[in-house]
């Protein structure tokens, strides 16, 4: 995908970022060092990937809900972005996740 914004995440064994999902935005996620644990949620189905290598990734499309633990002392994670910020973009509510994700399966 064509790239529009690019940030890294530090985290320490113990700590979580993410819990949320996005109406459109797609996300690569990339550990440059240590490991992390990313869940995903597509409203039907959760899965465990573990990153914890520089050469593989994991692409996160739009409206997946994931979350990030830290599972080691300075993990660092890149994020790769085919959108750029726009807050409007982010699902921060679960209940919300899964209206949106039911609303669209019913939708098709």
């Amino acid at each position: 995908f064509k790239i529009e914004r690019a940030f890294f995440v530090k985290g320490n064994k113990g700590s979580t970022r993410g819990d949320h999902a996005h109406y459109k935005c797609c996300q690569f996620l990339i550990c440059l060092n240590g490991i992390i644990e990313v869940y995903c949620d597509n409203g039907n189905t959760e899965k465990k990937y573990i990153l914890n290598n520089f050469n593989k990734g994991l692409l996160i499309p739009p409206l997946v809900w994931a979350k990030q633990y830290y599972q080691s002392e300075n993990s660092l994670l890149a994020v790769i972005c085919d959108m750029k910020y726009k807050e409007s973009d982010y699902i921060n509510n679960y209940d919300i996740f899964k209206e949106k994700v039911y609303d669209d399966e019913n939708f098709n």
